[in-house]
């Protein structure tokens, strides 16, 4: 189908006439501002009924209550190269994708085992969580509070965002399903590597996938050819992005300003990005690099973060998501009842409560990283530099047997795309565990 460019915007021609047309003779034309090819062919707008949706409607609430969607200033369904996704988005979602294959992380030997699999906070638990948890058993019995009203009032004074822009859920891997759910995309683009439980939630609905790699000549790192490559991916409009900040496996960081312009290009095509968080806990200097800031700028922005890592609560599952009122009403209508327990809201209230913790856990998280940093290079192992509470590092050989008959459970990064067999992700633990560490993975290598 022939295509000519006027002012870098695809414009169609008179053959182009099954997805484009311009009804002048409309006494309302143009009924919306601002373009100069207008699209009458979506004149009452198939998406007006989707929650969340890929424009930018506001919502306004009427003298009796009822909140109805504006889309005065909206021009999604009438933009000329918006034809191909809004047909994409009208399709009947599928389901029943298998499952992404995953190694489980997480020890299974003895009570002397090490285990370097799990990234949660080397100190432990924080000692409020516990003795808010001691009493538990006299609140079993009760239902807890299916809005969740205390912890998001608790987290609104925490972050500085309104209580209806947090939504609190079973663990980020609830949230990453929900928002999935909610936004129900066709398309979306990932890193590589990255956590595979973003694969994992968008393979469910049949999403197809594209990936930008981090390569491992450039350390895993954001600069390099990423940016280049990465925007010409978002050229192509997919539906969702899912950024992790740090990046799991490897431990980087976006610098804020390319975060910015990505949020930047996305709200301006309605692409959702959501930008998982659950890591940035651990890294000196959070706020700098944290997406919740743009929230006040952009619709189209999620940020997920849980309490499971940082405050080292794994068995407890909680985690929070900020985001535009559109977008977490939508996935608060999809989540299952009372899917946060009362042991879960407990824990993220005495949490939030324990600042001194924070500043113990990032000078424990550093010194512990710095250290094991510097003595697997010794052992001729490639550490990339990472700026959380885990390592990506790779061992000259593949050493995992070894490492496992002498009770030291890592991370293989073999289901990871673009890593090897000899790729490892490790947790930085107590100085002890950190020091057994170093000499098994010693005494493997001089087994091999």
């Amino acid at each position: 189908m022939p295509l000519v460019r006027r002012n870098s915007v695809r414009r169609p021609t008179v053959e182009d006439s099954y997805r484009f047309f311009e009804n002048r003779a409309c006494r309302y034309f143009p009924c919306h501002e601002g373009l100069s090819d207008f699209n009458c062919l979506f004149c009452y707008c198939p998406l007006y009924g989707r929650i969340p949706c890929p424009g930018n409607p506001e919502f306004v609430r009427k003298p009796d209550g009822t909140v109805i969607k504006k889309c005065t200033g909206c021009t999604f369904p009438h933009r000329p190269e918006n034809y191909e996704r809004i047909m994409r988005l009208l399709k009947p979602s599928a389901s029943g994708a298998a499952p992404i294959p995953e190694p489980l992380h997480g020890g299974t030997g003895g009570a002397d085992s090490l285990d370097f699999s799990v990234s949660v906070n080397p100190l432990g638990m924080p000692g409020t969580v516990r003795a808010a948890l001691a009493g538990l058993a006299e609140r079993g019995s009760c239902y807890p509070d299916y809005h969740c009203a205390a912890l998001r009032a608790a987290l609104s004074r925490r972050y500085g965002l309104p209580s209806g822009m947090i939504c609190v859920g079973n663990g980020a891997s609830e949230l990453i399903a929900l928002a999935v759910a909610a936004i129900e995309p066709r398309t979306a683009l990932l890193l590589a590597p990255t956590f595979s439980g973003y694969e994992r939630a968008l393979a469910a609905r049949h999403t197809e996938l594209a990936f930008c790699p981090l390569r491992r000549e450039e350390q895993f790192s954001f600069g390099g050819r990423f940016a280049t490559e990465f925007f010409v991916l978002l050229q192509k409009q997919p539906d969702m992005v899912f950024l992790c900040q740090p990046n799991n496996p490897t431990g980087t960081c976006m610098e804020p300003e390319l975060l910015h312009e990505i949020a930047r290009r996305c709200e301006q095509q309605g692409t959702f990005l959501v930008v998982d968080e659950c890591f940035l806990g651990f890294v000196r200097g959070a706020e700098r690099l944290s997406a919740r800031r743009l929230l006040v700028s952009y619709r189209h922005v999620l940020v997920i973060d849980a309490a499971t890592k940082l405050y080292a609560i794994p068995g407890i599952r909680l985690g929070w998501g900020f985001g535009s009122d559109m977008l977490l009403a939508r996935m608060r209508q999809l989540q299952p009842e009372w899917s946060v327990s009362e042991a879960a809201q407990l824990a993220g209230l005495a949490a939030l409560q324990d600042e001194s913790y924070l500043g113990m856990t990032l000078a424990a998280v550093e010194a512990g990283r710095n250290f094991l940093a510097e003595e697997l290079g010794k052992l001729s192992c490639t550490v990339y530099p990472g700026q959380a509470n885990f390592l990506l590092w790779t061992a000259p050989r593949n050493i995992a047997e070894q490492l496992r008959r002498a009770d030291v459970c890592v991370r293989s990064c073999a289901g990871f795309r673009g890593l090897g067999a000899c790729d490892y992700r490790i947790a930085v633990r107590p100085a002890p565990e950190n020091q057994r560490l170093v000499v098994a993975v010693r005494e493997a290598l001089g087994a091999c």
